[in-house]
């Protein structure tokens, strides 16, 4: 038996779960798979080699302060799915809790969610590196073991915020779906001949209600959110602002998709969000997710995240004069268009939900509109 104090135990972790890969595999252990880069297939791939890398977190003890997350998420996932395979109309508001928190997890541990950051981590190491500089002539006026313990604190704290894994880490153990908690779930069941696909980036965040705007449309508080999840190749977890969108015709939690263009549509999401590989359970399937690729392929963009000076605003929107700091978005390059969904923002105030304003604004204070005011793509087309 493996001691569990072996340091070297765990050496190869996964950023998406093999638990996860289980629920699209045919024989317990594979998968089909295509590189996003070539579009090459192959018909069985072992997942215990996918969607990991040795030492992804940092070490062992992080490996497995990972896996309890897991463990809980496994387990949810196995309890909705008997439930929907049983007929379920509704679940029950503990576990669509764990299945939110399940989207914020896996979002933010992901291979393409760390390369998106790195604009991120460059700002901080930039921002901090006077201050890592100073701590060489640190004296706490103790003991030189107490200044050396602060100085070792304190370059470790200074790292959490640049280091690409130190930081994604830290923000997997302070994981918080309470900005998310206001979206409503509803399951889309899969009743068409194409599957549901996943990559290497399950999660994928889109806001097809905001594509015209020119503002930051992916940020978990603003107006127009969607958050997609394949559960299994039949039924997939979208979280959505019911404030924007109508959600076709479901009496209930769950969503019947017959047109086959809606399922191609959710699935070239997981294209976009991939950094090196899509997956799927069937070898027939293989031309289909080709097919996809080719249609797709010209517009793949690696996402960008990066630290931009703005011009500060008051909360009732007046210029106050200063500039701060803000996290800038890449542009989406696909919107999924869905026969099912159809969207109003006349009682929204861009760019955010309203359970952000009540979490900032004093209880009876009018919540700002800002949606005439924001620039629009289509402006600029006009103008030409």
């Amino acid at each position: 038996m493996q001691n569990e104090k072996d340091p070297n135990r765990n050496k190869n972790q996964h950023y998406v779960p093999e638990s996860y890969f289980e629920e699209f595999s045919k024989d317990g252990s594979s998968v089909c798979g295509l590189f996003k880069r070539s579009g090459t297939s192959i018909p069985h791939v072992s997942f215990s080699g996918q969607s990991s890398a040795a030492w992804f977190y940092g070490d062992a003890e992080r490996e497995d302060e990972i896996t309890e997350f897991d463990t809980r998420h496994f387990e949810n996932r196995k309890r909705i799915l008997k439930a929907l395979a049983d007929g379920v109309t509704d679940l029950p508001p503990a576990e669509i809790e764990i299945l939110l928190e399940n989207t914020q997890f896996q979002r933010e541990r992901t291979l393409s969610h760390r390369k998106a950051e790195q604009g991120v981590h460059e700002f901080h190491e930039n921002f901090f590196a006077p201050q890592v500089q100073d701590l060489d002539n640190y004296d706490s006026g103790h003991s030189p073991e107490a200044t050396q313990a602060v100085n070792d604190a304190m370059r470790m704290f200074f790292k959490s915020f640049s280091d690409p894994r130190d930081s994604q880490f830290v923000k997997l153990m302070m994981i918080d779906k309470s900005e998310v908690a206001d979206l409503q779930l509803i399951i889309l069941k899969n009743c068409t001949s194409h599957p549901f696909i996943f990559s290497d980036s399950p999660i994928a965040y889109t806001n097809p209600a905001l594509s015209d705007f020119k503002c930051d449309k992916l940020g978990n508080s603003n107006v127009g959110l969607q958050i997609f999840y394949p559960l299994n190749p039949d039924f997939l977890a979208l979280f959505f602002d019911a404030s924007v969108y109508r959600i076709g015709d479901a009496k209930n939690i769950v969503l019947n998709v017959t047109n086959d263009d809606d399922i191609t549509q959710i699935n070239k999401l997981q294209l976009h969000e991939a950094a090196n590989s899509i997956y799927f359970s069937r070898a027939e399937d293989s031309e289909y997710v080709k097919m996809l690729w080719r249609e797709e392929n010209s517009r793949f963009e690696q996402k960008t995240r990066n630290v931009e000076g703005v011009p500060e605003l008051s909360m009732d929107g007046y210029v106050t004069g200063r500039h701060t700091f803000a996290i800038v978005e890449s542009e989406p390059n696909f919107y999924p268009c869905l026969s099912f969904v159809t969207s109003d923002l006349s009682s929204s105030n861009l760019p955010y939900r309203k359970a952000y304003w009540r979490r900032y604004l004093p209880e009876g204070v009018e919540i700002p509109k800002y949606n005439d005011e924001i620039d629009r793509h289509s402006d600029v087309e006009r103008e030409k």
